[in-house]
């Protein structure tokens, strides 16, 4: 079964512009689709988000990760360029879920624990998602290459590792508010994210 649905869409009008939303194929809602344009105008190589879900930033407004940052500087880009797609996974908590997340942002609100370390203290690992659906809707629309969107390479080597050619990646780090240092120099240092935040002024 095709994984989305080419003809029921419906359109999105964003800050940044009027994106199309299509249905997924099976019915299924862990993931959702986002074009700029008709899916039958997507360039050979098209500029691409691989977004996983924070409930907290995207929806509650939380200011404590860059999660909404990158999503919306995403949709910004896409609509700069005038094409390109985002790949939204519900992957709450890097794949371990909502609750366990909840539990980890305990021991960061009473322990002032970054995330990595939060993870640790709870004893689960720190980030288990997984792109192999992401590759299969991009090899569905007839891509084999994409300009991908990301600082995190383990991300990148997760779409390569299923059939996806990245060809460029493009630096995604948005603008470095002061709630968001800490917890983005733990993602540099503790998880390996290529943000830059060496020589930044910021240590």
């Amino acid at each position: 079964m095709s994984l989305v649905d080419h003809k029921t869409w419906c359109s999105i009008n964003t800050a940044f512009g009027s994106f199309q939303m299509y249905k997924n194929g099976n019915d299924r809602e862990d993931y959702c689709l986002l074009s700029y344009g008709p899916l039958s105008e997507l360039p050979k190589v098209p500029l691409v988000r691989v977004q996983s879900s924070c409930l907290a930033s995207e929806v509650f407004g939380s200011i404590d990760c860059d999660c909404r940052d990158q999503l919306e500087l995403a949709l910004k880009r896409i609509a700069e360029v005038g094409s390109g797609l985002v790949i939204f996974l519900r992957q709450e908590g890097r794949g371990q879920g909502l609750a366990q997340k909840i539990r980890a942002m305990r021991l960061s609100d009473i322990h002032g624990y970054d995330t990595f370390d939060a993870y640790e203290a709870i004893g689960i690992a720190q980030d288990i998602r997984e792109y192999r659906l992401a590759a299969l809707i991009i090899l569905e629309l007839g891509r084999t290459s994409i300009r991908l969107m990301t600082n995190n390479y383990r991300k990148v080597e997760g779409l390569i590792a299923c059939g996806v050619d990245v060809v460029k990646v493009v630096p995604h780090v948005c603008t470095m508010r002061p709630e968001i240092i800490s917890y983005l120099r733990a993602k540099e240092t503790k998880l390996g994210h290529r943000i830059g935040l060496a020589g930044d002024g910021h240590r």
